[in-house]
């Protein structure tokens, strides 16, 4: 009998031991989990940190640029060694920033670029009007170039598109036509019969965050595409007639400022050399109307990062050039 009762001893011991062996595993764990959470969000607030860092650097680099034109050929533009992987502490590998971001091509291969964009150098959709819409349509072939740009101002609001346009009819939708500027590019998805495809196609030539009352765009940093969309446009605005004076403009222009920017306007025009009363010389003249030399919104996108355990935070912003301050803020 007290053999017996010995063996149950043991056993109901046992049992014990391992009940509070598996509690010890299981607090073990708690306790590595609430460190591991713990650390991932110390690390998460010095990467939003390092990404804010990264933010303050890029409005230095814009502000030490003191000439009165902007050009992709300035630091602020693509330098490696003023924006990919800076330590903020000397003494710290495994903390860095990096101001980059992604350029694609028209065969759709995508690069880094480690610098700020300039907004400037896109067409802002809420200052288009539907012939400049249709037209940066048409540039990328975009089949029903006509009916999208319709549907683009008028889901904006534009006054000259009746109310019983088709182009206000969302019925099939779960949503009504909105009636109000674009707040941002991506808002053109929500437009009808826009896929993702075709805002793959323009979304690195548009903008929503320059100033929204008028067409002005960089002659130094714009787009070959975006420089031939507004030739085109004003020929067509003003009856200019001429597509091949156009194109001859446009590879004046490109070829022009390979060499070097452009310092004003009338640098523009005297580099380009252009004899009076020809028809390039007639298309330039309305062209000076939407481009300048000088740009005043810039994009920048920095990327905070701990390398070891690896964690990336990104915060992205346009910066107003003209009166200092962040003109809006975009975070990932």
């Amino acid at each position: 009998m007290r053999k017996k009762n010995k063996a149950q001893v043991i056993i109901i011991t046992l049992w014990i031991m391992i009940i509070l062996g598996l509690l010890a595993i299981s607090v073990a764990n708690r306790v590595s989990l609430g460190l591991r959470l713990s650390r991932y969000a110390r690390d998460g607030i010095k990467a939003d940190a390092l990404a804010m860092a990264g933010i303050n650097r890029a409005v230095a680099e814009i502000a030490n640029d003191t000439n009165l034109y902007d050009a992709l050929s300035e630091p602020w533009a693509n330098d490696e060694t003023k924006f990919k992987e800076i330590k903020a502490d000397e003494n710290n590998d495994n903390e860095v920033f990096s101001v980059v971001y992604n350029k694609t091509d028209l065969n759709g291969k995508t690069s880094p670029v480690y610098g700020i964009s300039d907004e400037d150098s896109k067409i802002n959709i809420n200052a288009a009007d539907e012939d400049l819409v249709r037209i940066l349509l048409e540039e990328f072939d975009i089949a029903e170039a006509g009916t999208l740009a319709r549907n683009i101002v008028a889901w904006r609001g534009d006054s000259n598109i009746p109310v019983d346009d088709p182009s206000r009819d969302y019925s099939l939708k779960n949503y009504s036509c909105k009636d109000k500027p674009f707040s941002n590019k991506e808002e053109l998805l929500l437009v009808k019969d826009i896929t993702t495809g075709t805002y793959d196609m323009i979304k690195d030539y548009i903008t929503t965050d320059t100033d929204p009352s008028q067409i002005r765009v960089n002659i130094n940093t714009a787009s070959l595409e975006t420089l031939s969309i507004l030739i085109k446009y004003e020929i067509l605005s003003n009856s200019l007639g001429d597509s091949a004076a156009g194109e001859r403009l446009l590879s004046s222009i490109i070829s022009q400022r390979n060499l070097a920017p452009f310092e004003t306007l009338a640098d523009v025009e005297f580099k380009l050399d252009l004899p009076n009363k020809t028809e390039e010389y007639n298309v330039f003249n309305y062209l000076q109307t939407v481009v300048d030399v000088q740009s005043q919104y810039f994009r920048i996108i920095s990327t905070g990062i701990i390398k070891k355990p690896f964690l990336a935070r990104s915060s992205g912003c346009v910066y107003d050039n003209a009166s200092g301050k962040i003109a809006s803020w975009h975070q990932n």
